[in-house]
C-alpha cells in the first residue's frame, strides 16, 4: 500500500484506511470527497452535510448531522480489527455516539464501536443475525473522560477467540467477556464513521486514522500502529 501517511503501519491484512493528512486520501478541508487507501478505488465516501470539514490531521464531527460514508460494500465479513484515533468533545453529540458502525439501530445490524458519552466507557456489537443480540456486545471497564487523543482498536477474535477492545495500546478490561463470531450480518446499508446508518448517534470531537483488518491485530501489532501515530497525537 503505496503512499501510506505514517511509516511502519501494519499492511498486513488492510482492507480499508483513510488518512486525512495523506492527499491521496483527502485533499483538505474544501474537499467532500476521501479516498481508501488500501485499494485503488477513489470514489467519493464523505458526506458532511454540514459542511465541517475540521483540519487536515483529522475529520471534525458537529454531533449533529456529520459523517463519513464508506458504501455499501462489506468492509469486512467475518474476523476482522478497527482502529480508529478519537478526540471527544465533551459538549454536543449523541449520548451513545458511534465512532464507526454499519448498523442501522434496528433489524439490520452489522457491527458497532460506539461511546457511552456520560460515563466515557466503550461498547463492541457484532451480529450475525442483523438484530441485537446481547450475547455479542462487550463493554469497557476502563473509561475516558477528557478531551485528549486516544487510540481505540476493536478485535473480532472469531469463534475460536474472543471480543477485545485496546485504549492506547493497552487491553481494555471489560464488564463482560464474549468469544467472537467467524461471519459477520451480510448488509446492503453503508459503513459510516461518526454516525449510524441512521442519522443517529451522532459523535462530536474529531476522528482521524481509521483503519479496517480482515483479521485479528495481535497484541504487537496494536502496539506497533499506536508507536507509529503517536507522535501526531499525544
Amino acid at each position: 500500500m503505496a503512499g501510506h501517511a505514517a511509516p511502519n503501519i501494519v499492511e498486513d491484512g488492510l482492507v480499508f484506511s483513510v488518512d486525512p493528512i495523506n492527499p491521496r486520501s483527502w485533499t483538505g478541508p474544501n474537499s467532500s470527497t476521501v479516498n481508501n487507501l488500501s485499494s485503488n478505488s477513489t470514489g467519493s465516501i464523505f458526506n458532511d452535510t454540514s459542511g465541517s470539514y475540521g483540519d487536515n490531521n483529522s475529520f471534525a464531527f458537529d454531533g449533529t448531522d456529520d459523517y463519513i460514508d464508506c458504501g455499501s460494500n462489506n468492509i469486512v465479513t467475518g474476523i476482522f480489527s478497527i482502529s480508529v484515533w478519537m478526540k471527544r468533545s465533551l459538549s454536543g453529540g449523541d449520548s451513545s455516539p458511534f465512532l464507526v458502525g454499519k448498523d442501522d439501530v434496528g433489524s439490520n445490524r452489522t457491527f458497532a464501536c460506539y461511546l457511552n458519552k456520560g460515563s466515557g466507557y466503550f461498547q463492541f456489537f457484532i451480529s450475525n443475525t442483523g438484530a441485537f443480540i446481547s450475547t455479542k456486545r462487550v463493554l469497557t471497564v476502563n473509561t475516558i473522560t477528557d478531551e485528549n487523543w486516544h487510540n481505540l482498536v476493536f478485535i473480532n477474535e472469531g469463534s475460536s477467540g474472543n471480543m477485545l477492545i485496546y485504549i492506547d495500546s493497552n487491553l481494555a478490561e471489560l464488564s463482560v467477556q464474549r468469544s467472537g463470531l467467524d461471519t459477520l450480518h451480510s448488509s446492503t446499508i453503508s459503513t459510516r464513521i461518526g454516525d449510524s446508518g441512521t442519522n443517529s448517534h451522532s459523535f462530536s470531537g474529531n476522528l482521524s486514522n481509521i483503519s479496517f483488518y480482515n483479521k485479528a491485530l495481535s497484541s504487537q501489532e496494536v502496539k506497533q500502529n499506536y508507536n507509529a501515530l503517536k507522535s501526531r497525537f499525544t
